[in-house]
Parts: structure tokens; sequence; C-alpha cells
């Protein structure tokens, strides 16, 4: 009998335009839609290599987001989750009853109530 292997995670797969996934082409059309124009309006006014450095280093957090992934969770989701933990983080308080004198006082109540 034939035997297939199925994965058993089919949300980690995903479709691959051109070998890249929606979200790195989105990223990549967006970063060179922004080189363009920037490289361009700066070359006249600051010369080709500043304007091509000042372009590089703006689109370069645009692609980090396009490509970045860890275990699943894409980078704005991870400054998503350190942001609400260290706004929420408050002391955690630990609470408990003793009921060790709560034992010993409903015993004393009993002595009083049958005398």
């Amino acid at each position: 009998m034939a035997y297939v292997s199925v994965p058993k995670d089919i949300v980690k797969i995903k479709e691959k335009y051109l070998n890249f996934t929606k979200r790195q082409l989105i990223s990549i059309s967006m970063a060179g839609f922004f080189i363009f124009f920037i490289f361009f309006k700066l070359k006249n006014i600051v010369g080709i290599e500043i304007s091509m450095y000042i372009s590089f280093i703006i689109i370069f957090p645009i692609l980090f987001l396009g490509y970045y992934e860890d275990d699943g969770v894409y980078l704005e989701d991870k400054i998503k989750n350190i942001i609400y933990f260290y706004k929420n983080n408050k002391p955690k308080v630990y609470k408990t009853e003793n009921f060790y004198n709560k034992g010993l006082l409903s015993k004393e109540i009993e002595k009083f109530i049958k005398k």
C-alpha cells in the first residue's frame, strides 16, 4: 500500500509567486516605489552617492518588515506584543488565605458555643 506523508501543520505552507510570498512581493514593490522617487528627487540636490545611501536607509525597514518572521510571528506582531507586555506589566500579587488560623478560630468559636 502506498504511503503519502501529509504535513501536520498546513498553516505553515505559504503560496509563493516567483519564489516570494505575497507579503514579500508587497514589501519589495513598496521599497521599489520609495527608492525610485527618493533617489530621483535627491540626486540633483545632494548627489548620486548620498541619495543612494539615504534611499537605502529609508527602504531597509520596509524590506525588513516584509522578510522578518520568527516562529510564524511577523515583526509588527512582535512589536505589538512587546508594547503590550511593557504597558500592562504589573507586579503579580500572591494572596493566600491562612486555613490554619481559620481552623484554630473555628475551634475556639466551637468551644465558646459549647460552654
